[in-house]
């Protein structure tokens, strides 16, 4: 239990922060002064240190401040986004340290110092939009720390920042431009690579990690994303003569995209102990989001009691034969923007009941319409009166024998068919079908999931569900 809640701590960083495995280098001077090309003025970046250390945290922060810019209302905006985002990431590990530390210290265990820095750059600095690279690590316990990649791309004009959509949008299939030269280069040196990550990267997501510098558009990827830690974090230049209309200098971004923050709640008492990470939607306060992010929370928490109340009765019994196991819940997630109107989240549910072997086990897909609040079922993924049950049982019998070919031996699944209220999620161009532990194999397998390319549907797939 006490691994597996080192490796979730850092999963919880990790799962909506834009990670990197390379620290970039911080000026070393304390002021930078960057010519702007559009405006007369000079943005000048000066740094704010940030120091200190107790029992349960050492931080260190380099924190930009930009002034020079000419309206003042856009310079405090965008410090303030700047700033926000160092200091929210370090509160979140500051509190995750003090938690762990408290409960380390009632279950006597020994308190394990955390570690935050931060550092940046600035990448691009022309026609009125400011690239600025935030690194952050953290060392949360474990056997290394995290590095985590933050950029913003902003408008001078609105203090905004934006997606790709707003620099590259102006290209004709820009996503389809920037896929295939990732995959090409993949292929390069597939060696880096997990094994199945080009066969199944088949999209990016609306809020594709990027940042510009003065040649092209640069994709990153976070930590374990699509490669091993030991390759560091994947990135891709990609020269702006590759789209044919180039870079949209612009730009006039109005609003800055929806963002998907991580809310934790780690909490111990004898005999259960809780860690909770769940996604919580940030940048638009309507009424649909905040429903959405209530729903969300109120399932984690619901589960969490359900454990809870288990384990309670469950310790009745172990007590009365004198034999105390400690219980758990947790929970993480992963998100995707498939587009700018529909959100796929899923969140993993488990349990232990302080066995080698999990009590609950499943994931549970969100897929949700950002402008109504409405949560799609698998059959609203495809066209009216479209038999999408057929295709997508082949697809999961064919995978499963070639499973079960490589295990070298059969009838480990006993999956017959799909319906229209199975879990599923969407990432990278695919759909991820996914069944809890024992559903269709037994516990040793875990919980299954199958990855379909949505492309494999053709044009029978409906028209939200894909990226645009």
């Amino acid at each position: 239990m006490r691994k597996l809640k080192y490796w979730l701590l850092s999963l919880f960083i990790l799962t909506n922060l834009s990670i990197n495995a390379y620290a970039l280098c911080n000026p070393k001077d304390s002021q930078i002064v960057l010519k702007q090309l559009s405006i007369k003025t000079e943005v000048n970046v000066t740094l704010n240190p940030i120091q200190y250390s107790n029992e349960y945290i050492t931080v260190k922060l380099d924190i930009p401040v930009i002034s020079g810019i000419g309206n003042s209302e856009v310079q405090k905006k965008i410090n303030d986004k700047i700033q926000n985002t160092i200091m929210t990431t370090k509160d979140s590990i500051e509190k995750m340290a003090i938690e762990d530390g408290e409960l380390n210290k009632k279950t006597s265990y020994d308190v394990r110092q955390y570690n935050v820095t931060s550092q940046y750059d600035i990448t691009y600095n022309e026609s009125n939009i400011l690239s600025v690279v935030l690194t952050i690590y953290q060392y949360t316990g474990g056997a290394h720390g995290s590095s985590n990649k933050i950029a913003y791309n902003f408008d001078l004009n609105t203090g905004n920042y934006g997606v790709l959509n707003d620099f590259i949008g102006n290209n004709l299939s820009y996503r389809s431009i920037i896929l295939g030269k990732i995959k090409s280069e993949m292929i390069k040196e597939p060696d880096k690579y997990f094994s199945d990550s080009i066969k199944n990267l088949n999209g990016i997501p609306y809020n594709q990690n990027f940042y510009l510098d003065k040649d092209g558009v640069v994709i990153y990827f976070g930590e374990y994303e699509i490669a091993p830690y030991a390759s560091g974090i994947p990135e891709f230049k990609i020269s702006y003569n590759a789209f044919p209309k180039g870079l949209n200098k612009n730009v006039k971004i109005i609003n800055s995209p929806l963002e998907i923050t991580n809310e934790t709640l780690i909490q111990g008492e004898q005999s259960f102990q809780s860690y909770l990470s769940y996604p919580v939607i940030k940048g638009n306060n309507s009424v649909v989001i905040n429903n959405i992010n209530k729903m969300i929370k109120d399932q984690v928490f619901d589960f969490n009691s359900f454990i809870k109340t288990t384990a309670s009765e469950e310790k009745n019994k172990i007590n009365s034969d004198k034999q105390l196991k400690e219980w758990g819940a947790s929970t993480y997630f992963k998100s995707y923007f498939v587009n700018k109107d529909l959100l796929s989240m899923v969140i993993t549910y488990s349990a232990s009941n302080g066995t080698t072997e999990n009590y609950v086990l499943y994931n549970k897909g969100y897929n949700v319409n950002l402008n109504n609040g409405e949560v799609y079922k698998l059959k609203d993924v495809f066209k009216k009166n479209y038999n999408y049950i057929e295709p997508i049982n082949k697809e999961i019998k064919d995978q499963i024998k070639t499973l079960e070919k490589n295990l070298g031996h059969g009838n480990i699944y006993n999956f017959t068919t799909v319906d229209e209220n199975t879990d599923f999620y969407i990432e990278k161009g695919n759909l991820i079908i996914t069944f809890p532990q024992g559903k269709i194999a037994s516990k040793e397998y875990y919980n299954p999931e199958f990855v379909i390319p949505l492309n494999k549907f053709k044009d029978n797939v409906n028209n939200l569900f894909l990226e645009k």
